[in-house]
């Protein structure tokens, strides 16, 4: 059974460019090797992440992320079944606030500021949203 789970969590220390990159080479070859995909977005210490793949691997995964001491503030916005797979062919797709445009910053923003703020913490607010902005992002990547 497929899942797609994403969360929204802080950095503890901001990340340099050189750092977002090793991160995303060790997460695609993890990726790729345990059959997960999806999105990771970055921006002003704040990622986005929607992962997707078996249910255990996913859950297992998003486990490991909370613990990670290079995150706090995890907040899972969703974790449903899913039929297919929103981002097939990325082993993990990635989107830094340096190549983001000034609405799609806006957008993010606002999203991070309103779910910190506790407006969109429930399945029922954040799925529209979440999916809405990293559907946008993932348009823009392809």
């Amino acid at each position: 059974m497929l899942r797609c789970l994403v969360y929204l969590s802080t950095a503890r220390s901001l990340f340099s460019d050189s750092d977002l990159m090793d991160l995303l080479k060790k997460s695609q070859a993890n990726n790729q090797a345990a059959g997960i995909t999806g999105l990771l977005l970055y921006s002003n210490g704040n990622f986005i992440q929607l992962l997707e793949g078996e249910a255990e691997i996913v859950r297992a995964l998003y486990s490991r992320i909370t613990r990670d001491p290079r995150h706090h503030n995890c907040i899972q916005l969703f974790d449903r079944a899913t039929q297919a797979r929103l981002f097939p062919e990325w082993s993990m797709g990635f989107r830094p606030s340096a190549a983001m445009t000034p609405d799609e910053m806006g957008a993010i923003s606002q999203f991070i500021t309103d779910t910190h703020a506790g407006i969109r913490q429930s399945d029922d607010t954040a799925t529209p949203t979440a999916l809405k902005l990293l559907e946008r992002f993932a348009r823009n990547m392809r």
